[in-house]
């Protein structure tokens, strides 16, 4: 009898819901806060996200009849599975392996594609074939306020390399600000 007592009273004592068990629309005092990070530091991090999310997002009545049966201990437990590495390190590495098996042979095409048009575009500078330079610059102002009103510009274009059937460029001026 006495040992079904002292085990109905521990079972009681044992069932009391910790701080961890409140809805996380409950703020933690400051020393139900301290209770729980001395059993595990990640709780830390955890009540830093929850009272986040809890201040940023989670703010009517609706997100809270949503929300309002998640406890800490619930996002607690979610974030030590996800940085459970001993869990996700093998299957992380078998996904590495995988993408490198699928993809490596096409970085390596898309590498030589890459390689071949920058060379072309080299090769075919326009630098090469034409020297373009400005001999004529004229410009035009309004009376009333001298602000320009129109630029008369003027380029040369000498061939480099024979003769140069035709050719189009295009050029931008920009206003220097003051």
């Amino acid at each position: 009898m006495r040992n079904t007592f002292l085990l109905l009273v521990l079972s009681f004592v044992f069932a009391c819901d910790g701080p961890a068990d409140k809805s996380i629309f409950e703020p933690l005092t400051a020393e139900e806060l301290k209770t729980e990070i001395d059993k595990d530091t990640l709780f830390e991090q955890t009540y830093k996200i929850v009272k986040l999310k809890r201040d940023s997002i989670l703010t009517d009545e609706i997100a809270e009849a949503k929300w309002g049966e998640l406890t800490y201990r619930q996002v607690y437990n979610l974030l030590s599975f996800a940085s459970d590495t001993a869990y996700f390190g093998p299957i992380q590495e078998n996904y590495k392996q995988d993408w490198k098996v699928k993809y490596d042979p096409i970085l390596n095409e898309v590498d030589s594609i890459s390689n071949h048009w920058k060379k072309y575009r080299d090769d075919n500078l326009m630098s090469q074939y034409v020297a373009i330079e400005l001999v004529k610059l004229d410009k035009e102002y309004y009376t009333y306020n001298k602000a320009v009103k129109n630029v008369n510009l003027g380029f040369k274009m000498t061939p480099l390399k024979g003769r140069v059937e035709q050719m189009t460029f295009s050029y931008l001026i920009k206003a220097k600000l003051d």
